[in-house]
């Protein structure tokens, strides 16, 4: 088996607010870390996944190309949570 680090820092991706990150999502990993969060990787960006991100993803498999948007940074979940929204678009 072969092993990768996940490096932290600058090559991890910040999403901005209405700027899409677009491309195949080429590496999915999970239980990353000391809070065992979940990686991405979409086109040349990498980055960690959040709550509500993770629930969009969950379904989707590397190879699929799509377009992820951060929608709102304090957005007010059902539940009363506060966090980011996303809005995740696969190409038909």
């Amino acid at each position: 088996m072969a092993y990768e680090e996940v490096k932290l820092g600058a090559e991890m991706h910040k999403f901005v607010v209405g700027e899409p990150v677009e491309g195949e999502l080429t590496d999915k990993r999970t239980e990353v870390g000391k809070n065992e969060s979940n990686v991405y990787t979409v086109g040349e960006k990498t980055f960690w996944g959040t709550s509500a991100l993770d629930l969009l993803m969950a379904g989707i498999k590397t190879g699929a190309k799509l377009r992820i948007t951060l929608t709102d940074e304090n957005y007010k979940f059902p539940s009363g949570r506060v966090g980011k929204n996303f809005k995740v678009e696969l190409d038909k």
